[in-house]
């Protein structure tokens, strides 16, 4: 846990639960054992006994034992996305990743999670103060159809009706 924070963590011990330890032999599951042990501290059936000495020598480490609420922290980082990658639009696509923050931020992910709580599906939730705070920013809940665009960019006129003629 400490190789891990003081390396690829950047401080933080709290791994994902995929992460892999691959200079060891064999191979050390780090993300799986520390899920483990938060389960294991929970009281999880199956999980077996964590001692306090070992919760205390976690928490050292700066372990959390339950997911940190990050939705405030990722609506700062859309607000950034739009006034700066975006251009004025918060609607990122699903692979956009804010890689200046620790641990980097995978909005796109975030947003289309969001999307999903809005129609009531998925494990997460989102409240209607959440919503409007999304929809105030821009955001869209149903991916727009080109094809219903009414608007023109700006300098353009509608040349739909002219016939294409050749000469």
């Amino acid at each position: 846990m400490k190789r891990y924070k003081d390396g690829d963590g950047k401080g933080d011990p709290n791994c994902p639960q995929s992460y892999v330890v691959k200079d060891t032999s064999p191979p050390l599951n780090l993300g799986a054992w520390l899920s483990c042990q938060r389960q294991a501290k929970k009281g999880k059936k199956g999980m077996g006994k964590i001692s306090d000495e070992q919760i205390h020598r976690l928490e050292e480490l700066g372990v959390w034992w339950d997911q940190p609420d990050t939705w405030e922290a990722h609506f700062a980082a859309l607000k950034r996305y739009k006034d700066g990658d975006g251009k004025g639009d918060p609607n990122c696509t699903k692979s956009y990743v804010v890689k200046d923050t620790s641990p980097p931020l995978k909005l796109g992910l975030w947003l289309r999670t969001q999307r999903v709580a809005k129609r009531g599906k998925g494990a997460h939730k989102i409240s209607t103060e959440q919503i409007r705070r999304l929809e105030d920013l821009g955001v869209w809940w149903d991916k727009p159809d080109p094809q219903e665009s009414t608007s023109l960019p700006e300098g353009t006129e509608d040349v739909t009706h002219l016939k294409r003629t050749t000469i």
